[in-house]
């Protein structure tokens, strides 16, 4: 119904949820930066500065990719590893689109600096 009788209002609330999905996604991972630089590199108004920006341009690209092909997308295995390797593209990871090979260590630290696995 949007999508017909207010296509530009329909639009802009995907461009928002688009910045805010991005932010929070890539805080879960502990990558911030400000809400400026986040709607700029989402909103292709600037290039991505760092490595971490590289990250977000990289969620950036593959978000765009299932919302443009999500009535194509069966989510089979290679549909999966291709979105794992434009995520992981820009930032310049060479394992992007391939599984992993080890296990991830979650480390605790105190306010003393002792870790802990």
């Amino acid at each position: 119904m949007y999508l017909k009788q207010r296509p530009e209002e329909l639009e802009k609330l995907v461009e928002i949820a688009k910045v805010q999905s991005t932010e929070s996604s890539n805080a879960i991972e502990g990558i911030v930066t400000s809400d400026e630089r986040i709607a700029a590199i989402v909103n292709r108004n600037s290039a991505p500065q760092n490595h971490t920006e590289g990250e977000m341009a990289g969620y950036r690209d593959a978000l765009n990719a299932v919302h443009l092909y999500h009535d194509t997308l069966d989510l089979k295995q290679s549909d999966i590893l291709r979105l794992h390797e434009t995520m992981m593209q820009i930032a310049g990871y060479a394992y992007g689109g391939q599984y992993k090979t080890g296990d991830n260590d979650i480390i605790e630290e105190d306010k003393n600096g002792n870790r802990k696995v």
